[in-house]
């Protein structure tokens, strides 16, 4: 079997290296904007946890614009160890059986997940 990075900075930086390395941009281009367009920009940018150029250039090639705020980060982090300790518990389960102990901790996970699925249903 392969090795794998475990750690999320190894996951970072091995996705990092399979992205094709990317041009210089050596092109200029000068917008205009009105106080408020400006305004409403640089709220859209800041909301996404992004550069206001590279919230501009991604608006303007159509590319989707993914959520890098620091409260989207750390959703993803709860999520994601969320996930790991439902995968540790069917770990358990495979192992040594069905228990009450165990079964209501994995209720209580479910509600949980449950919840957060509203969350994220409702925004």
């Amino acid at each position: 079997m392969q090795n794998r990075p475990t750690n999320p900075s190894a996951l970072r930086r091995a996705r990092k290296e399979k992205q094709k390395p990317q041009q210089p941009k050596s092109y200029k281009l000068l917008i205009r904007f009105t106080a408020e367009q400006k305004a409403v920009m640089e709220k859209a940018a800041k909301a996404m946890g992004m550069r206001k150029t590279d919230y501009c250039r991604a608006c303007i090639l159509r590319q989707k614009i993914r959520d890098k705020s620091p409260e989207e980060q750390h959703f993803r982090l709860v999520l994601t160890q969320g996930c790991n300790n439902i995968n540790q518990i069917a770990h358990h389960l495979n192992r040594e059986g069905l228990h009450a102990e165990t079964l209501s901790k994995v209720n209580a996970m479910l509600a949980w997940f449950r919840e957060i699925k509203n969350l994220s249903n409702n925004n």
